[in-house]
């Protein structure tokens, strides 16, 4: 599929393009974008005040993207829905899943889409061995299947839990109401969520609950990297937890004047904390504490170890 494509992108995401407006979709809708090279994509920029941004070095080939028309384009909320092409048949052919963009609607700037063909044998691969039924379509029979192993290898006295690289969403942190967006790529790390414009210059992004059923751990650990894109020195970024539904919780905060630096990826956090109760279930929080909504961060990857 060649730039100049006419296709169309669906989602039950925001209405309103303006940035400190949040109207989500009460029916479903669509519209229709066009396609273009990731070259002219990858030029994109905007010196119009409060939109000094640009593409550069952040598109990659596991991406494509779509130009709006006016005043209408995929927005908040429409991550993850589908971007087709209308066939005559009636059948929809997806070359597309909405990602990320600066804005909505913005003149200076196309909605960016995870691209299917360049992720296809991947899903292909999936799709066979995770399917009872898998569409013809994907030749299952071609496909051979491969057990897949966990590495439970203890480090440090410390073992792994789980681990999210937001490779393609939000993943284990895919929390209704959390105040982030969900980038392919940015910065030079793949998979990076932002967390911003959250109410009263909070913005949180909460995880789910992550099950401890069957680790009887006491400590625990949680190693991050994140990218501060302008935080002032009164500004903090903090982690909390809540165990066992909040029955124990606590937090720790790094602050902008004298713990990390902006415009640079801060890979060395690490938060560690104890538990005296039979833990069963986790709950982490990540929260940009600023004093405005531009205060916001990039979180490239979370771990989280268990000690017995």
């Amino acid at each position: 599929m060649g730039a100049g494509t006419d296709v169309t992108v669906m989602g039950w995401g925001d209405t309103d393009k303006a940035e400190d407006v949040k109207t989500l979709a009460t029916e479903l809708l669509e519209v229709e974008v066009t396609t273009m090279t990731n070259e002219e994509c990858a030029l994109s920029k905007s010196t119009e005040v409060g939109w000094e941004f640009d593409y550069n070095d952040q598109i990659t080939d596991n991406m494509m993207c779509a130009e709006n028309v006016v005043d209408k384009d995929s927005c908040q909320g429409d991550s993850g829905g589908p971007l087709v092409i209308r066939q005559e048949s009636g059948d929809d052919l997806q070359v597309g899943v909405v990602s990320w963009g600066i804005g909505c609607a913005h003149n200076d700037f196309p909605g960016v889409y995870a691209r299917i063909s360049a992720q296809y044998d991947w899903i292909q691969k999936n799709v066979c061995e995770g399917s009872a039924t898998p569409p013809s379509s994907f030749d299952c029979g071609s496909i051979i299947s491969t057990t897949r192993t966990v590495d439970t290898t203890s480090l440090g006295g410390f073992t792994e839990i789980v681990q999210e690289e937001f490779g393609t969403g939000f993943g284990l942190f895919n929390q209704h109401g959390n105040d982030a967006s969900h980038y392919l790529a940015a910065k030079n790390r793949n998979g990076v969520v932002r967390i911003q414009n959250g109410a009263n210059g909070i913005s949180t992004l909460k995880s789910n609950q992550i099950s401890l059923e069957n680790n009887p751990f006491t400590k625990f650990k949680v190693d991050f990297s994140f990218y501060a894109i302008e935080m002032e020195h009164s500004d903090d970024f903090c982690v909390s937890y809540e165990i066992n539904d909040g029955a124990e919780t606590g937090e720790k905060c790094w602050s902008s004047l004298h713990s990390f630096q902006n415009h640079v990826w801060n890979n060395d956090k690490s938060f560690e904390f104890g538990t005296a109760l039979d833990a069963h279930d986790l709950r982490l929080t990540f929260q940009v504490k600023g004093d405005d909504d531009t205060d916001d961060v990039l979180l490239d990857s979370v771990t989280v170890y268990g000690q017995v």
